[in-house]
């Protein structure tokens, strides 16, 4: 399913197929205000947000929140590993049980968010 997802002030799943209509197919609303909402992630039919009240991962299809998680900045995604980084502490985990497969503190100064590329983090 083509969609856009637009985040500010509540998060949004719009079809792509016509922008110029953009009919509503589910809005997930946290509560925040004054346009909190972090970037969203998109990953293996999970939506991942970061929100002031907790981070969440909803069904990209239904909007429906199907679990938790917890990083600083926004995950990076490969396939089915997530790169989650805590403090300063980066771990990979499965992006489907949340089990951990590594973790890696270099020198103690990680602090933006991670990216992925070409099978890289």
């Amino acid at each position: 399913m083509r969609a856009i997802l637009v985040g500010w002030r509540a998060l949004r799943y719009l079809p792509r197929a016509d922008p110029r209509f953009g009919d509503l197919l589910w809005e997930y609303r946290a509560g925040c205000n004054g346009g909190y909402g972090g970037t969203p992630v998109v990953n293996q039919g999970r939506v991942w947000v970061r929100e002031q009240s907790g981070d969440v991962v909803l069904d990209a299809a239904t909007g429906e929140r199907t679990g938790t998680f917890t990083a600083g900045p926004i995950p990076a995604f490969d396939d089915t590993t997530g790169y989650f980084l805590n403090g300063t502490v980066l771990s990979a985990r499965s992006a489907t049980t949340g089990t951990p497969w590594w973790t890696f503190s270099g020198d103690g100064q990680l602090v933006t968010a991670p990216i992925t590329a070409n099978g890289s983090v």
